[in-house]
């Protein structure tokens, strides 16, 4: 991003700032800029106040920081994601953050505008990983009703099943696995539903996933763990 000449003492010279952040996280780092922008950010967003080599990190999703360096009279001359627009990126970031935070009106507005309920995220999240992960039940059945893939997984293999077992999320399990989620998906670690339960102790849910599938107690991992190795 740059900084118009107004806001500098010498007349005419532009610098660069630059905005790091996933476009799903809820903090972002600034690097550049100079002592008096840091404080007019700092009283708009909170300073996590952890170490940062010439920047700060704002508890604030990347976004949402650079509109609010818009309005201070910044503009992007550069972003990494060349082929996309800032408004592609808040869109897609959007209905991932929605359905984490359980925003069933957004979700829905989402969809209507985009009809795809797996849209994915750079890590290959689709919005039911985020839903199913922090227990949102409505916004899991709205996303399943419209068509999204319960086996869909993510570059390193999870599942949304996967997701809430090792979230402890006893509802939504139950839900996925009426809705034909696949109990015997392994993750990039040759991991299962119940192997993520059992290594967070929700016990609960590992119950419900043998109940449902007794022989998954036999499914080892990459390391050869079966689930009664795991302590």
């Amino acid at each position: 991003m740059e900084i118009p000449a107004s806001l500098l003492v010498t007349t005419g010279t532009f610098v660069y700032v630059a905005v790091k952040g996933s476009l799903h996280s809820s903090d972002t780092s600034v690097f550049g800029l100079c002592e008096v922008e840091v404080k007019a950010l700092v009283k708009r967003f909170s300073n996590k106040q952890k170490e940062v080599i010439n920047g700060i990190i704002l508890e604030a999703p990347p976004i949402v920081v650079i509109n609010a360096l818009s309005q201070l009279g910044y503009r992007v001359v550069a972003t990494t994601g060349a082929s996309q627009s800032l408004d592609e990126m808040e869109f897609e970031r959007g209905i991932w953050y929605a359905a984490q935070y359980g925003d069933l009106d957004r979700v829905i507005k989402l969809l209507n505008k985009c009809n795809d309920p797996d849209m994915r995220d750079t890590a290959g999240y689709t919005a039911l990983h985020y839903a199913a992960r922090n227990g949102h039940m409505q916004v899991c059945q709205l996303l399943v009703n419209k068509g999204a893939d319960v086996n869909g997984v993510t570059r390193g293999g999870a599942t949304a099943l996967g997701r809430a077992a090792l979230a402890g999320e006893g509802q939504i399990v139950d839900f996925l696995l009426t809705m034909k989620a696949d109990p015997f998906i392994q993750d990039s670690d040759g991991k299962t539903a119940l192997h993520r339960a059992k290594e967070n102790g929700h016990l609960e849910i590992c119950r419900k996933l043998l109940r449902f599938a007794p022989t998954l107690k036999e499914v080892s991992d990459n390391k050869g763990n079966k689930v009664d190795d795991l302590i």
